[in-house]
């Protein structure tokens, strides 16, 4: 690690012109670099972590299947890689809010982003990683929270992209991980099952899925009135930005307008503090939103589980996540064996971030073993 002493200040997303994609973007294949700029990684504010750095704009698909400009970072390991092509994590970050100033790669660049640690342990092992803002992260939101469809082609097509890059030193033959927890093991796993129809040039070898939200409704009846709610307004507003057809924001009152736009610009933890404790109905002219048929539909259109992913598939998770049931995880492994998938599932003893924390050396021990 490199001492800062003094460093210029980062620019907000919002500021800074290299998030905002071209329009109407060229046309392209999903992965195409539309930019890049040398940049660099804090693992704490001042304390750089001694990695090739490279931001990244490139084109992607939202859940329409209609072309996006995505941003992202990626992290190739100073030291030679000596036993063939160097191998590429893609990796997704778990829930960071839906502020453009939440997005992994600005908020890595300043030593803010606590998933900088489990990036460094990936960096470690000499492997290439890219990290992913999702859509509408970074680039002009809100970020489509939890709309599955839209965070796997995220993921694959930073693969894609980083594979392209002329300064990675990567290879098109370089084997593939995918890594996520929360949020990213929602977007690990259906970069797993688009992978064979949607990206299937890519060498994926394993896939490792922490925490997963598998189906939606079940995930957020479980939060209404507790301690996490903050997931079910801003997957609310995720997916309603993802399919307009969704009347979540005509049916707001005027506490649920101020919510949502306090939602879209505050981190997933104030938010936590903030909605602790609340109801969806609370916001909505609505008695039950949940129960609304078009909801059901859209929250059903980003379960997990319902196809074979790619590649062997590692999942973990608490046994007292209070933020996604456990049952919910480990309920998707069953769906993967059922689907003929070959499935190792490890327990921990903890609640969410805990098993995160925990669950990550065996996670990346499977991975390394399927990268061989």
């Amino acid at each position: 690690m490199a001492m800062g002493l003094r460093e210029r200040p980062v620019p907000r997303p919002e500021a800074d012109g290299f998030y905002l994609p071209p329009y109407p973007l060229p046309p392209s294949e999903p992965g195409t670099l539309l930019r890049s700029r040398r940049s660099s990684v804090r693992l704490v504010p001042g304390v750089r972590v001694p990695v090739r750095c490279v931001q990244i704009l490139y084109v992607s698909r939202d859940a329409s299947d209609r072309p996006i400009g995505v941003s992202g970072t990626l992290l190739v390991p100073v030291g030679p890689w000596r036993s063939g092509p160097r191998p590429l994590i893609a990796y997704g970050v778990g829930a960071h809010g839906l502020a453009p100033a939440s997005a992994p790669s600005y908020l890595m660049r300043r030593g803010l982003d606590w998933e900088t640690m489990a990036v460094g342990a990936l960096l470690a092992r000499g492997w290439a990683v890219v990290v992913t803002d999702y859509e509408g992260s970074g680039t002009p939101g809100p970020h489509a929270y939890t709309v599955g469809a839209s965070a796997g082609h995220t993921i694959l097509d930073a693969a894609r992209a980083a594979l392209r890059h002329p300064s990675a030193g990567l290879s098109p033959e370089s084997a593939i991980g995918i890594l996520g927890y929360s949020e990213g093991g929602q977007a690990a796993a259906w970069a797993g099952e688009l992978q064979p129809s949607y990206a299937p040039e890519l060498r994926l070898r394993g896939i490792a899925a922490g925490g997963v939200p598998r189906d939606l409704a079940e995930v957020a009846r479980s939060n209404e009135g507790g301690p996490f709610f903050a997931v079910v307004l801003l997957a609310s507003i995720g997916q309603a930005t993802a399919d307009p057809s969704l009347t979540f924001f005509d049916v707001l009152t005027e506490e649920g307008r101020t919510a949502v736009e306090i939602a879209t610009t505050r981190s997933i933890y104030r938010n936590f503090a903030r909605l602790r404790g609340r109801r969806l109905h609370e916001f909505t002219t609505l008695r039950d939103p949940l129960d609304d048929p078009a909801w059901q539909a859209a929250l059903a259109r980003s379960r997990c589980g319902r196809r074979a992913p790619g590649a062997p598939v590692f999942i973990y998770g608490g046994r007292y996540d209070q933020a996604v049931p456990y049952t919910e995880t480990m309920g998707l492994a069953e769906d993967y064996r059922a689907l003929g998938a070959d499935v190792t599932t490890r327990t921990y003893p903890l609640e969410h971030l805990g098993a995160a924390v925990a669950g990550l050396p065996s996670a990346i021990t499977f991975l390394a073993a399927r990268l061989r």
